[in-house]
C-alpha cells in the first residue's frame, strides 16, 4: 500500500510500467495518477474510469443513465444515520449496506430487522473508513436467492470493446468468494448474449481501456448491475482456462496502445474450469482465520492443476494479511471432469501445518446441491448440513489413538520396555475427543501388533508405515492413514479433534466458556458493553480485527460483564482473556 515506495523501486530498477495486481492499489486512482506523473505506465484503466466505476454510488447513477438494470436502493448524498434508517425501511428489509468505495467483501452488512440497522451501519462505516478511507455508504434491496455472475471485459484504445464470457462466483462466505467456475451452468445462450452485450455497452459508453469485470446479481432470468471492478480479478484464471487467452498479455497490449490482434468471433468457450480459493481458516469454527507455519504444500506439478501460490513450504502465515494463501484452478472438457480434477488436486495439495479450508472444499465439491448446480450466494449457510465435518468411524478413532500412544513402533506402543515393565499387561489412557474425555485400554503383550479397547470393543492394530507425522495403521484389516498437526490430526483426510490433554479453562471467566478468550491475534476495535452491566446471551462484548476482517466476540450466556482486561486499540495475542464475566 506504500505507493511512493513502489514507484521509487520501479524507477530504480529501470521499469517502464507498473502492473498493480489485484490488490487495493489496482483500483486506486491516486496511485495511477502518481505512476503517470513519475513517467511510468499504469497497466490498467484511466484514473477517470477508476473513479467513475470504483465508486458504487456514482457507478449506479451512471448505469441508470445508460439504461442498465440496477437493484432498487438509495445512493444519495445524505449520510445521517436516522435518514438512512428511514430509507432502509422504505426499500424494505432485508437490505444490504455497502461502502461506496468498498471492494473485496469489505464494508458490507446484511440487515434483516430494523432494530439491527444502526449497529450494522456503525460497523460497516467503521470497516469502510479503516479499509478505504471513506465511510460513505449506499443501501440496496437484498435479493435473497441470487447468483453472483460476472462478465470479463477487455478494451484497447482503438475502439475494440470485447468480452470473454462469464464466471459464476456464487459460493461465498463473508461476501468473499470460495469457489468460482466458468461458464455458469445457470446461463442460457440467450441470457449470455444479453448480459455480454450489456457489458460491452458499458465499456464502450465510458470509453474504457484495459481489463475489467462487470458484476451482476442474477435473480432467476433477470439480472441487475452490481458493480464494476476496474482491474484484473483474483478468479481470472478460470476465464483464461476456458478461452485460451492470457488476460495479462491482453492488458499489456492495451497499455502499450496497440490494437488487439483478434476480434470477438475469435473468443470461444472451450470446456469448463473451476477455481478453489485455499484459505488459512477454520470452516468448522465460524471460518475464523488461522495462523502458523505452512509446513508442506504438496505436489505442485501435475497436468490437471494450475496452482497459484505466493507461499513456500516453511513460510509463516500471519494476521497481517488476507487469509487467502493460494488458488487451485482446474479445467476439463465438461463440468464433471473439471470437478474430478479439482478433487484429485486437493488430495495432492494438503497445505499441512495449519488449519485450512481444503477439507471443506472437498465437502462442497462432493455435495449433492453443488453437483446439481444449486449454487446461490447463500449456498454455504443453506446447505450447512451437507457441509458439516465428515464423521469418523470407530476404527479411524482407534488409528488416531494409536498415533498418540508413546513410542509407537512396528510391534507395539512400548516395545523397548516390554521385557522390563512390571504390573498388568493392559494400561488405561485418557484422551480428549471432540472436547470430551474418553478412556482407552491398550494390550501390548503380542509380538507383532497391539490391541486397543475403545467404546467397549477391542481392535487389533499394527503399524504399517511410519513417516514421523504421517503413519499408516492396519486396524482389523483396514488400512488407515493418520497425519499429526500441531493442534489436530487427519484420518484418511478427515479432520479429527483428538488430543492427549484436557482443554484449558480460563480461571477468571467464571464458567462463561472459551469465547471469553481472544480467538486469534488482532486489534481491539471496540468494547461494546459497560463494566458492571448485565448482558444477555448473544450480546456483542468485543469487536476485533484480524486478517482484514471484523470478528465479534459475544456473551454465550446471560451474565454480568465484571471488568474489561483490554482497551480499544490494543494489539493482542490469541488465547488471552478479554474480560472477566460472571454468569447468572
Amino acid at each position: 500500500l506504500n505507493a511512493d515506495l513502489i514507484i521509487r523501486i520501479a524507477k530504480e530498477r529501470g521499469c517502464d510500467a507498473i502492473h498493480p495486481g489485484y490488490g487495493f492499489l489496482s483500483e486506486n486512482a491516486e496511485f495511477s495518477k502518481k505512476v503517470a506523473e513519475a513517467g511510468l505506465k499504469f497497466i490498467g484503466p484511466t484514473p477517470e474510469s477508476i473513479i467513475l466505476m470504483g465508486d458504487k454510488k456514482g457507478s449506479k447513477e451512471k448505469m441508470i443513465e445508460l439504461g442498465v438494470p440496477t437493484i432498487p436502493g438509495y445512493h444519495g448524498e445524505e449520510q445521517g444515520a436516522d435518514f438512512l434508517k428511514i430509507k432502509a425501511s422504505e426499500i424494505g428489509y432485508p437490505i444490504l449496506i455497502k461502502a461506496s468505495a468498498g471492494g473485496g467483501g469489505k464494508g458490507m452488512r446484511i440487515v434483516y430487522k430494523e432494530e439491527e440497522f444502526l449497529e450494522s451501519l456503525e460497523s460497516c462505516k467503521r470497516e469502510a473508513i479503516n479499509s478505504f478511507g471513506s465511510d460513505i455508504v449506499l443501501i440496496e434491496k437484498f435479493i435473497e436467492n441470487p447468483r453472483h455472475i460476472e462478465v470479463q471485459v477487455m478494451s484497447d484504445n482503438h475502439g475494440n470493446h470485447l468480452h470473454f464470457f462469464e464466471r459464476e462466483c456464487s459460493i461465498q462466505r463473508r461476501h468473499q468468494k470460495v469457489v468460482e467456475e466458468a461458464p455458469s451452468i445457470a446461463i442460457s445462450d440467450e441470457l449470455r448474449e444479453e448480459m455480454t452485450k450489456v457489458s460491452t455497452h458499458i465499456t464502450s459508453s465510458i470509453n474504457y481501456s484495459g481489463a475489467g469485470t462487470v458484476e451482476y446479481i442474477l435473480d432467476g432470468d433477470k439480472f441487475y448491475f452490481l458493480e464494476m471492478n476496474t482491474r484484473l480479478q483474483v478468479e481470472h484464471p478460470v476465464t483464461e482456462m476456458i478461452t485460451g487467452f492470457d488476460l495479462v498479455e491482453c492488458q499489456l497490449i492495451a497499455a502499450s496502445n496497440n490494437e488487439f490482434p483478434f476480434d470477438q468471433d475469435d473468443i470461444e468457450i472451450l470446456g469448463h474450469s473451476v477455481e478453489l480459493r485455499i484459505y488459512a481458516e477454520d470452516p468448522d469454527n465460524d471460518f475464523l482465520p488461522a495462523i502458523g507455519r505452512l509446513e508442506y504444500i504438496g505436489e505442485r506439478e501435475f497436468s490437471e492443476c494450475r496452482l497459484e501460490c505466493g507461499y513456500n513450504d516453511g513460510n509463516e502465515i500471519t494476521v497481517n494479511f488476507d487469509p487467502m494463501i493460494a488458488k487451485l484452478v482446474t479445467v476439463g472438457e465438461d463440468r464433471e471432469e473439471a470437478i474430478n480434477h479439482s478433487l484429485e488436486a486437493l488430495k495432492a495439495l494438503p497445505f499441512t501445518g495449519l488449519k485450512t479450508n481444503t477439507e471443506f472444499l472437498t465437502r462442497i465439491l462432493t455435495s449433492e446441491p453443488y453437483l446439481e448446480g444449486d449454487t446461490y450466494t447463500h449456498f454455504i449457510s443453506t446447505h450447512s448440513t451437507h457441509l458439516q465435518k465428515v464423521e469418523v468411524s470407530d476404527k479411524e478413532i482407534v488409528a488416531g489413538i494409536s498415533m498418540l500412544l508413546p513410542e509407537v513402533s512396528s510391534f507395539s506402543p512400548w516395545s523397548e520396555l516390554a521385557n522390563f515393565r512390571l504390573g498388568p499387561v493392559t494400561k488405561t489412557w485418557t484422551f480428549i475427543f471432540d472436547g470430551e474425555p474418553i478412556d482407552v485400554e491398550v494390550d501390548d503383550h503380542f509380538t507383532t501388533y497391539f490391541k486397543v479397547k475403545y467404546a467397549g470393543a477391542w481392535y487389533r492394530v499394527q503399524l504399517a508405515d511410519d513417516y514421523d507425522e504421517v503413519k499408516s495403521f492396519v486396524v482389523d484389516n483396514e488400512i488407515i492413514t493418520v497425519t499429526l498437526f500441531a493442534d489436530h490430526m487427519t484420518v484418511n483426510a478427515k479432520t479429527m479433534a483428538l488430543t492427549h490433554n484436557m482443554p484449558k479453562r480460563s480461571s477468571s471467566s467464571k464458567g462463561a466458556g472459551g469465547d471469553m478468550l481472544s480467538p486469534m491475534p488482532g486489534k481491539v476495535l471496540k468494547l461494546c458493553a459497560n463494566e458492571g452491566e448485565a448482558v444477555k446471551a448473544g450480546s456483542p462484548l468485543v469487536i476485533m480485527e484480524a486478517m482484514k476482517m471484523e470478528h465479534t466476540i459475544k456473551a454465550n450466556q446471560d451474565g454480568e460483564l465484571v471488568k474489561y482486561l483490554v482497551k480499544e486499540g490494543d494489539l493482542i495475542s490469541g488465547g488471552i482473556e478479554l474480560f472477566e464475566y460472571a454468569k447468572h
